[in-house]
């Protein structure tokens, strides 16, 4: 809401209404500037910065879609580009064996070729 109260010309109530965007922006771009930052920052990086955030977290996309209100998965998955740890850190199952490996035994090996 707004700082102060105004009347709405149409219905007479009086009451806070929405801040303008411009003062939003101008209050990131002030932040950013007290915080040191030398980056351009404007609302939708902060959209982008809790995305990654969410992810790197181990969030789910399907979830991420649904709180950034995307229609389409696809649109939720350019914030993807960004954390190619989520790939390389994927792991297999067989990863869990801690480098264990475990063999087949020789009589069960030549059963199975001696019947085949």
């Amino acid at each position: 809401p707004g700082r102060s109260l105004s009347r709405d010309p149409e219905t007479g109530i009086v009451r806070r209404h929405h801040t303008h965007e411009t003062g939003f922006q101008q209050m990131i771009k002030r932040s950013a500037h007290r915080a040191g930052i030398g980056k351009r920052v404007k609302v939708h990086t902060l959209r982008h910065s809790f995305a990654t955030h969410f992810l790197e977290g181990g969030g789910n996309l399907s979830v991420l879609q649904r709180l950034l209100g995307h229609k389409y998965l696809e649109t939720t998955s350019i914030y993807l580009h960004c954390l190619p740890s989520l790939i390389t850190g994927a792991r297999s199952p067989l990863d869990d064996l801690g480098g264990q490996v475990v063999a087949f035994p020789a009589s069960i090996n030549q059963r199975q070729y001696a019947s085949g």
